[in-house]
């Protein structure tokens, strides 16, 4: 991401449609955002979830404190697992809590935990360099997540010599027929500036919500994938010259966003 040079200010994204693909808790926030730098915002969340117990099995041992390390990767994995268990007390005092970044962190401490580690850097990339440094060899984790959970994460953690388990709190999905209609309806009212994709699966089911046969749908428009695995998903389409946080956020979305469009303004002078 190129550094924005000069004030950030309420206009900074003034008379720009932008299209926000993130699941409709986290969407309205990140509206929100952006309407604060002027932009209009169509919260189009291309994503549902629901919840999915925990076996019995590893509830068992969560109770047993059979845990050295419990990662949550994701707001949602703190969210489905407490709503799973349905309180705090199943987090036993000895194990560390780990959480990808900021907005994890501050939805744990939600239910009163505080997160033990938390990586600067933050992606299943950033957790396992901070996991090296602990000397973690031998020790057991438990990471909460989704089904569509790549296996980065779980596969550093096995390199450092953990044990660790998986437990899948919740489920991706496309959400019901009748509101992607109306998706569907609100986008074909608008001719949006820029697209922000957050996660593979949000990218793959606006394109099939949109009916998008090809990377041409996106010619003229300004697309953002908030990291290199949405990147990729993205590029796997046909994309091209998409941007990129330096850091893997909604604010460094926004803010490559409108350094993007600063740089452009400058260009044609308009």
């Amino acid at each position: 991401m190129q550094p924005i040079t000069g004030a950030v200010n309420e206009n900074s994204l003034a008379g720009k449609t932008i299209v926000v693909t993130r699941g409709e808790e986290q969407g309205i926030e990140s509206k929100s955002l952006l309407e604060s730098f002027g932009a209009k915002v169509l919260l189009f969340p291309a994503i549902g979830f629901s919840g999915r117990a925990v076996s019995v099995k590893i509830k068992e041992r969560l109770l047993n404190a059979a845990f050295d390390f419990i990662v949550f990767p994701s707001q949602n994995a703190v969210k489905f697992f407490f709503t799973d268990f349905g309180s705090t007390t199943t987090l036993n005092s000895l194990a560390k809590v780990v959480a990808v970044g900021t907005k994890t962190t501050v939805k744990l401490s939600e239910y009163n935990v505080k997160a033990d580690i938390v990586p600067e850097l933050q992606s299943a990339a950033g957790i396992i360099e901070k996991m090296k440094s602990l000397r973690v060899s031998g020790k057991s984790a438990l990471i909460v997540s989704s089904d569509l959970s790549r296996p980065e994460l779980e596969d550093g953690l096995q390199l450092l010599g953990m044990h660790v388990t998986k437990a899948i709190v919740y489920v991706n999905g496309l959400p019901d027929a009748v509101i992607q209609a109306d998706l569907n309806t609100m986008l074909g009212q608008h001719i949006p500036d820029a697209f922000m994709f957050t996660s593979p699966s949000t990218f793959r089911n606006f394109i099939i919500i949109a009916g998008v046969s090809s990377a041409a749908y996106f010619t003229g428009k300004q697309v953002v994938g908030i990291g290199p695995t949405t990147v990729g998903e993205m590029e796997k389409f046909g994309l091209s010259n998409i941007l990129q946080p330096q850091k893997a956020s909604f604010a460094g979305m926004a803010n490559t966003l409108i350094s993007f469009f600063k740089t452009e303004k400058m260009k044609t002078g308009i």
